[in-house]
């Protein structure tokens, strides 16, 4: 564990949530290398603060210098805006490792279930529509 993780861990048991952001926000604003960004994102991820986790973890990933770095931090930020709710953003990661590892689609699966529920989410929109449509009509009709 590094010393930030260690700080901001014990700061985040103490219920110090406001003060652990801060600390985070204030080594977040400084960083400037990959090994920087994507320690804190990765606390940010971990006491489930994924919005600040999916902002550090993009920077985080402009700075990779290999494929495995590449991968991996890809990985966590598709975990991110999953847990936010974005799955359309972690298609487009998902796209963008399929596109460079064509041999490996190990994320098909995950692919795959976020394609559902983005169309959950298109038919729940509609259904709602629909149901507007009703509650309109009915109301004309004077049955409200």
């Amino acid at each position: 564990m590094n010393p930030l993780e260690l700080v901001t861990k014990t700061l985040y048991s103490f219920n110090e949530k406001e003060l652990t952001t801060q600390v985070l926000d204030a080594f977040g604003k400084r960083a400037e290398t990959f090994d920087q960004y994507n320690d804190v994102a990765k606390i940010f991820f971990e006491i489930k603060d994924f919005s600040n986790a999916i902002t550090y973890g993009e920077k985080a990933l402009k700075l990779t210098k290999s494929k495995e770095e590449n991968y991996t931090t890809t990985k966590n930020l598709i975990n991110a805006y999953n847990q936010s709710n974005h799955p359309e953003k972690a298609l487009t990661q998902i796209s963008k490792l399929n596109s460079q590892n064509q041999k490996k689609k190990t994320i098909q699966p995950q692919k795959i279930l976020l394609m559902l529920i983005i169309n959950q989410i298109i038919q729940k929109k509609h259904l709602l529509k629909y149901q507007r449509l009703n509650h309109k009509i009915l109301k004309i009709l004077n049955f409200y």
